[in-house]
């Protein structure tokens, strides 16, 4: 509460401004006297009153010693007034008017926290760097970082950074805001640079460089649910099949390794898909020892066995998902097979450069895959200018609209002659060949079947993106599949005529009496890729496999961890000859063998 006494001073100054604030001073006494009563109503929080006070001492005059003074804080009461461009406005006018005044820093800290608060990262960035007062510059670099840290915009720290490739803060927030990014979104070049140039922690950042040294002998531990007291192979199929599938495959493929030469011990645990039963592992198991870590495959597990292996460094590869998820920011965390995303991508690129209708029609299915593809690869093909017409998601009980929309007619006469006896024609309610492709995001039968379906009806030229997995569906119909052309994105492909394969396979149905599963197969590859690259890189084969170009594979076509940790290595075939075909230029890339 303000004092009687104050009252009175600031009435009888109101009158006082009233009838003399129009007057022109003159005399260093009055620009004195004027100056000192509104110092008084800045002291009392009469912010209003006190640039009202100040305004005609701001005047440039050979007796006025006290317009820098005046106008600063002409600025400051503007600013507890809350007239920002008016504050701002007047210590602009201070820089150009008062050059050489000494007290210019706390001029370019007050414009820089202006600029700062009103989201004007540059000017706020450029008056900060003008401070020379030791302990402005203090106070200047804690308000830089609380702006800077608020940023969650990446581009607008990426084009801070380039202003100002010089400041510790930028540097070390863009850092953050990298490391915060999906994986295949991560400049780790550049990241790698801050965390050098700028000193900043590795380890905090994952970019710790780890030596590869090449071992005598390796340790690869399985970590999968395989829910049974003992790993022998049982008559029948299992509940979990494919989980003793893809271990039958990575045993078959050890020996192999240890027939080659090569000295590999390998340990199964049952995780149970139990994250308790996998925390008593890694706490009773001497895990830290191991060179490679396969599995685990369940959310719960996943997360323990995630961190263990970032905490000892060890690599960590998931043989069946495509969950980018999976790997999130740990530079250890690898999968065996592409993630949504990077298929996407493969699909985008050659359709992008083989269709050139650009209209597009995008089905996706119930699962987090899907969908993923799905709107990744609609991303992506949108800024190659395609055209996309619709994009629905398909459950079971709707799947009756993929006919409807695909393949509705309506009834036109034949002819103009009106006659009661004209037939109709059944023409298309979407015109003939007006869709370009058609990428359909499944796996799932029912959805295939019905898009073939839809499409056969139709009768015109539309090209057709799915999933290898329709050629092991028990209803496909490779002649008609191989006439409408269809691409299929095939991580998973295998040639017959594999000279690997036919020995795994020929070894693989001598010791369980049946074909190897696919799953039988991706096990024996990843146990291949996984020895080799011990022999050839050592403990960390990323330290060679994101330098080379595509590594050529035994069953698989090939890996490719240059741009990520997911598998980009990713196939489209096409059926020819009742075989499925190679199409895309995958082969062209390989060009590095072990």
């Amino acid at each position: 509460m303000i004092s009687t006494k104050a009252g009175f001073f600031i009435f009888f100054l109101f009158i006082w401004l009233n009838t003399h604030g129009q007057i022109q001073l003159s005399t260093t006494e009055e620009y004195q006297s004027a100056y000192l009563n509104a110092k008084d109503l800045y002291r009392l929080e009469k912010f209003e009153l006190a640039m009202e006070a100040f305004r005609p001492v701001t005047r440039k005059n050979s007796n006025n010693i006290f317009g820098e003074y005046a106008s600063f804080y002409f600025a400051m009461a503007a600013y507890q007034s809350d007239k920002i461009p008016i504050a701002k406005s007047m210590l602009l006018q201070i820089t150009e008017k008062y050059p050489a005044w000494n007290k210019m820093d706390e001029v370019n800290f007050h414009l820089s926290k202006i600029n700062y608060e009103s989201q004007n990262y540059f000017q706020g960035l450029l008056y900060s760097h003008r401070i020379e007062n030791r302990y402005l510059i203090g106070q200047a670099r804690e308000m830089k970082r609380f702006f800077i840290s608020e940023i969650e915009d990446h581009e607008l720290l990426l084009q801070l950074f380039e202003e100002f490739p010089n400041d510790p803060d930028i540097a070390k927030f863009l850092a953050y805001s990298i490391d915060k990014l999906p994986l295949q979104q991560k400049d780790f070049e550049l990241l790698r640079r801050l965390v050098k140039e700028f000193r900043l922690d590795p380890v905090e950042f994952n970019v710790v460089d780890v030596k590869s040294e090449i071992k005598d002998i390796y340790k690869v531990a399985v970590l999968l649910p395989f829910m049974f007291d003992d790993l022998k192979p049982i008559r029948g199929r299992a509940s979990n099949q494919f989980i003793l599938d893809i271990y039958e495959g990575i045993k078959l493929a050890h020996q192999k390794l240890i027939d080659d030469g090569m000295k590999i011990e390998l340990y199964a645990y049952d995780t149970r898909k139990e994250p308790d039963r996998t925390k008593m592992i890694l706490q009773q198991h001497d895990l830290k020892g191991m060179d490679v870590i396969i599995g685990p495959l369940y959310p719960g597990p996943s997360k323990l066995v995630t961190e263990f292996a970032y905490q000892n460094r060890i690599n960590l590869i998931n043989p069946i998902s495509n969950n980018s998820e999976v790997i999130g920011n740990n530079p250890y965390s690898f999968l065996y097979n592409p993630t949504s995303e990077s298929m996407a991508r493969t699909a985008a690129e050659y359709a992008s450069a083989n269709i050139q209708n650009k209209n597009v029609v995008i089905y996706y299915g119930e699962g987090r895959k899907d969908s993923v593809l799905a709107f990744n690869y609609m991303k992506l093909i949108e800024r190659d200018s395609f055209n996309i017409l619709f994009i629905e998601k398909i459950k079971r009980d709707s799947i009756q609209r993929i006919f409807k929309t695909l393949a509705a007619t309506y009834e036109v006469p034949d002819s103009l002659d009106i006659d009661e006896n004209r037939d109709f024609l059944d023409v298309l309610v979407i015109e003939p060949d007006s869709i370009g492709h058609l990428l359909v995001a499944s796996d799932q039968g029912f959805i295939a079947s019905n898009i073939i379906s839809a499409l056969r009806a139709r009768g015109d030229t539309i090209q057709v993106i799915g999933s290898e997995d329709w050629l092991d569906l028990h209803f496909a119909n490779y002649d008609v599949m191989e006439q409408m052309g269809i691409w299929f994105l095939a991580p998973n492909h295998v040639e017959e005529n594999n000279p690997f394969y036919s020995l795994f396979k020929e070894e693989y149905i001598r010791l369980n009496y049946e074909t190897p599963s696919r799953n039988a197969t991706s096990g024996y590859d990843l146990m291949l890729f996984i020895g080799n690259s011990f022999k050839y890189f050592g403990k960390y084969f990323q330290t060679s496999a994101h330098k080379k170009s595509f590594l050529k594979g035994w069953i698989k076509v090939g890996y490719d961890y240059r741009n990520g940790n997911d598998n980009q290595a990713i196939p489209i075939v096409q059926l020819k000859n009742s075989t499925p075909v190679i199409i895309n230029d995958v082969r062209e890339k390989l060009i590095s063998d072990f």
